[in-house]
């Protein structure tokens, strides 16, 4: 169905999404993986908004399964970046003023959106009554672009407007700020195993670090970055690969994530990470799921991916605690019957907030390098 829909999407005036093929530096694996894994981390807060509701606790699901499709789709998305962004400095091909002011123009203004409609959902839920004053409303607010999340207006349930989405957010700039100081490390020509070096280190001791409010991080989530940028020296080493042993390949990286899914508990271990690792390097090897990530479709999910991620949250919000708040109590074959027909307006708008905010704004930052 999420298929079908992002096929007329495409086609249709209003929503049209023009499709990445032949633009320089992309991958066609990569642009179809990236729509499911959004759709992955919907199909988890989908979930978590359920036992949420009925409960009052969000909290990860009980269900291998239900949890992990979210862990697994969130790691994905740090390996694509660390691909895409430490494989285009040891290719040599990353200037440090077009690269920032790429990401800034490319995830900042859809933020700074959902910020807006944010606020406007809580003070809507607090009849626009201010609890705490508007200088302190304002300072709450100017927050959440610099990646502190404060709860806004006193509303205990800030967190839970956008599926708690946000804080990946954070890891990606530290992960920007941090590229050259790796880009300093990677000059050389063992920059290869200096990458696996830091990996391995990374993953024998992971920790929470702490500097400022702001700038505290769990070292865990660099071990996927990392692993994404390995990635690319594999792909490059293997570019050449046999048909057959891609086949091979495939079934490996299936294997491998069919493991993480069902018989952990959680993605976020360095088992599971080196697993689902596994599997993105059979991705990059030429792992199309059997053709799927080359549907046309797949690709155009891939490029609003960013808009799923950030607007599903909203979305399950408003349908589940404004519109249908008791819907939710009937019973969970009538809430799950729900999901397909919300994961269609989901992706309604965020082929328009692609459309209408993301792809302009890109462009803007195309002009400005």
């Amino acid at each position: 169905m999420a298929l079908k829909t992002a096929t007329y999407l495409q086609k249709h005036a209003l929503f049209t999404i023009n499709l990445p093929i032949g633009e320089p530096q992309r991958k066609t694996n990569i642009d179809g993986l990236r729509g499911f894994l959004a759709l992955g981390v919907f199909y988890h807060h989908f979930i978590i908004t359920y036992h949420w509701k009925l409960t009052g606790q969000w909290v990860a699901p009980a269900q291998n399964f239900f949890n992990n499709i979210g862990q697994v789709s969130v790691a994905l998305f740090f390996m694509i970046t660390g691909y895409l962004f430490i494989g285009r400095m040891l290719k040599n091909k990353l200037t440090w003023r077009a690269f920032f002011l790429s990401r800034l123009f490319r995830i900042m203004p859809l933020y700074l959106f959902m910020i807006t409609l944010m606020t406007w959902l809580i003070l809507f839920h607090s009849n626009f009554l201010l609890t705490d004053g508007v200088i302190l409303l304002l300072k709450e607010i100017g927050l959440w672009p610099i990646f502190q999340q404060p709860s806004i207006n006193g509303f205990e349930h800030t967190m839970q407007v956008t599926a708690g989405v946000t804080w990946t957010l954070k890891y990606e700039w530290i992960f920007y700020l941090a590229l050259p100081i790796i880009g300093l490390l990677l000059s050389h020509k063992i920059s290869i195993w200096i990458l696996l070096l830091s990996v391995l280190i990374l993953a024998h001791n992971p920790k929470e670090i702490y500097i400022t409010e702001p700038i505290q991080f769990n070292t865990f989530f660099f071990i996927l970055f990392l692993i994404g940028g390995f990635g690319t020296h594999i792909e490059i080493k293997y570019k050449n690969i046999k048909p057959n042993l891609i086949r091979l390949l495939s079934y490996g990286g299936i294997l491998s994530i069919i493991l993480v899914l069902f018989f952990f508990t959680n993605s976020y271990g360095v088992p599971q990470a080196f697993l689902i690792g596994v599997f993105f390097l059979s991705i990059l090897l030429g792992n199309n799921l059997f053709g799927l990530l080359h549907h046309r479709a797949s690709i155009i999910l891939g490029e609003m991916s960013y808009s799923i991620y950030l607007v599903h949250g909203l979305v399950l919000y408003v349908l589940f605690s404004i519109f249908f708040n008791d819907f939710i109590k009937i019973d969970a074959n009538s809430y799950l019957t729900t999901m397909p027909f919300v994961g269609l307006l989901i992706l309604l708008i965020s082929s328009l907030t692609y459309k209408h905010i993301e792809k302009p704004m890109i462009e803007v930052g195309r002009k400005l390098r």
